[in-house]
């Protein structure tokens, strides 16, 4: 399965997930047109390929990730689909502090 093609439903390569709003992306999951692993290992691939030069994830936790995917699709087919984002990856970078100084 995949994506978009400025149209609203699957139909592109797997990595266009990537450009794919989280309504989509939660729609498609929903309607089982395409599964949490599936979004998760798009994700993934396309953070292997630009973090290097990016060094936009500091943490990865790549196996959590699929494994949570994986929870998620079961999930959906028992009937349990919950809060479809539970498996999706979240990303924060850290800055560190800096102090504020009082203007004289």
């Amino acid at each position: 399965m995949g994506l978009i093609n400025n149209v609203n439903m699957p139909t592109a390569a797997t990595s266009d997930l990537c450009y794919a709003t989280a309504t989509e992306l939660a729609r498609w999951i929903r309607d089982r047109e395409i599964s949490s692993a599936e979004v998760t290992g798009a994700f993934l691939a396309r953070i292997a390929a630009h973090n290097s030069k990016l060094n936009a994830i500091v943490h990865l936790f790549e196996t959590e990730a699929r494994s949570r995917a994986e929870e998620a699709d079961e999930a959906l087919a028992r009937g349990r689909a919950g809060d479809l984002f539970t498996a999706s990856p979240s990303r924060s970078k850290k800055r560190p502090c800096s102090p504020i100084r009082p203007r004289p």
